[in-house]
């Protein structure tokens, strides 16, 4: 299988309810790569070859300086951002935002 079966979604964050979101959109086929923070939210958006989907920034971070940050290597990457625990609506969000 290719990575156009397999979306890849950068998720930012660290905690416990990142990690629960991480397993549901893993367990929706997604290939997911975590980054604690913006500095390796920004490693992996520079050298890593997949195309990334999606990064979905959660806790309290702020979506938009990651987006301006991210665009001189991903130029039209979708942020989405989700706080607290994640719900059912996240995963459909990113299912309306990952259109591979």
């Amino acid at each position: 299988m290719n990575e156009v079966e397999f979306p890849t979604i950068l998720v930012v964050g660290h905690d416990e309810d990142c990690l629960i979101l991480v397993d549901g959109l893993q367990a929706d086929g997604y290939f997911v790569l975590i980054a604690e923070n913006y500095d390796d939210a920004l490693r992996m958006a520079s050298i890593h070859s997949r195309q990334i989907h999606l990064v979905l920034v959660h806790g309290n971070m702020n979506a938009s300086d990651l987006a301006e940050i991210l665009k001189p290597f991903r130029l039209e990457i979708p942020v989405l951002h989700v706080d607290g625990v994640p719900r059912i609506d996240t995963r459909v969000r990113v299912r309306e935002l990952v259109k591979v």
